[in-house]
């Protein structure tokens, strides 16, 4: 399969675009991220309006200003989210370390030693793509994962990960010979 043809071009671009941004300072990458988040915000109607639904249904209680606030952050952090991705895909791994903190990784080490493998179930949550990075770096384990419809972005996706290896998420086999042979799993508990 050649990732030149055609209808990859938007996605070199889009890529492109990620790759570059990756490499400017952090700190910068955030208030961007919050930006292009503030736009997802006011094009994003029907997401707007799926997740306004969840606040109101989640925080009864909440006046409407408050879940208003709740709903924009969400905006601005899933912005930075998508710009996380390229962190964790692009930057080497002292800036990786220098933003990210490992905190119980002994608990697993200890299990390993006993040869016991780790099953860890991790919640779905905006910044998944740098804290595996941040995990991968320190402990590699085995990551499941739903594969890319697209499939540049499977490419990148599929390699931009620092752990031993990934498996689908329907590959329970794969999961209970990792588990056997002593490995650390994690699975993503909100995969779709």
């Amino acid at each position: 399969m050649s990732f030149l043809l055609p209808k990859y071009w938007p996605t070199w671009i889009g890529v492109f675009i990620l790759y570059t941004i990756s490499w400017l300072p952090y700190r910068f990458q955030l208030f961007l991220g919050k930006i292009i988040g503030r736009l997802l915000y006011k094009i994003g109607s029907s997401r707007k309006k799926v997740a306004s639904r969840n606040l109101e249904l989640c925080f009864p209680k909440m006046s409407d200003a408050e879940r208003q606030i709740m709903l924009k952050r969400n905006f601005e952090n899933t912005g930075i989210a998508l710009l996380e991705t390229g962190m964790g895909w692009w930057w080497p791994n002292r800036r990786v370390k220098r933003h990210t903190k490992i905190i119980g990784l002994e608990h697993i080490e200890a299990a390993q030693k006993q040869g016991k493998g780790i099953l860890l179930l991790a919640i779905h949550y905006l910044s998944a793509k740098i804290n595996c990075r941040g995990i991968g770096y320190g402990h590699p384990m085995v990551v499941f994962y739903r594969p890319h419809s697209n499939d540049l972005m499977e490419y990148f996706q599929f390699r931009g990960r620092s752990n031993k290896y990934m498996l689908s998420k329907r590959d329970v086999k794969g999961l209970l010979r990792a588990l056997k042979e002593g490995e650390a799993c994690v699975y993503n508990s909100f995969i779709n």
